[in-house]
């Protein structure tokens, strides 16, 4: 990492600024994961060492939502969801994080972050319809948090993608805008904390690394006042078509240097 580029941390702090962009409401986190892994200048390690990279100022891009929504959450969810959500990080660490044992390629790991970044904007384009179906009005009882737990701790552990496992899980509860946001952002500080612990204990850290963290961390502010900014600003059709379209291109080339081995 110390042999990066001007370009290849300007390129890296970009990605960090879009991520800080979602927490202001400009919805491009999707985006910014398969792009962050399509720049990362390392050859055969980038999806492993920018999955690795990002954890720790995700968590700072979470404080700064909490602070944001401060008291605003659905509790009773997020305390349903915790015990799926923790058993699917220790599950998903074991095949995707440990370097010891069961572990999978840098290849295969491009090739799941591609998957996930096209299934999201496809859920995007036709899942939200799905929902104005009949009986859409769900509860946090019985399968429902445990599947959706589990789903989006283990999606979140491989490409830090659970963004649409948990709109699947929270919009047909049907509550406000204001408290569907909260409860997100609530519940991915817990799921982002808890990926912290296996992360440093399988050995994903590094000094240089953090350094590069704290070097990062003044464009978590800044993105998250620039997507506020943008957000008020651009119409809602335009911005939207910008993020599908750019995550479906990033997608689509992650999945096929993967397929290719490049």
């Amino acid at each position: 990492m110390e042999n990066f580029t001007t370009p290849e941390w300007l390129a890296i702090g970009f990605c960090v600024l879009l991520r800080g962009m979602s927490k202001g409401g400009f919805p491009v986190a999707g985006v910014a994961m398969p792009l962050l892994v399509l720049l990362w200048p390392e050859p055969g390690q980038a999806a492993r060492s920018s999955v690795s990279f990002i954890l720790p100022l995700l968590c700072a891009m979470d404080l700064v939502g909490v602070f944001l929504y401060r008291g605003k959450p659905d509790w009773t969810h997020i305390r349903k969801l915790l015990p799926a959500t923790i058993a699917g990080v220790a599950v998903a660490s074991m095949f995707f994080v440990s370097d010891k044992g069961i572990s999978v390629s840098d290849r295969t790991l491009k090739l799941l972050i591609g998957i996930l970044g096209l299934v999201f904007t496809g859920w995007q384009i036709w899942g939200k319809k799905l929902l104005n179906g009949p009986a859409r009005l769900a509860t946090a009882s019985g399968w429902r948090p445990r599947l959706y737990g589990f789903s989006s701790a283990v999606t979140s552990t491989i490409a830090h993608a659970a963004g649409p496992v948990m709109q699947m899980y929270l919009l047909p509860t049907g509550m406000a805008k204001t408290q569907f946001a909260a409860t997100t952002i609530y519940y991915f500080l817990f799921l982002n904390a808890i990926k912290l612990i296996p992360f440093a204990l399988l050995g994903r850290f590094n000094e240089t690394q953090l350094m590069m963290n704290l070097w990062m961390l003044p464009l978590i502010p800044a993105g998250v006042l620039i997507g506020y900014a943008i957000v008020r600003v651009m119409q809602e059709r335009h911005y939207i078509l910008f993020i599908r379209v750019t995550l479906v291109l990033t997608s689509a080339i992650l999945v096929y240097r993967a397929i290719a081995g490049s």
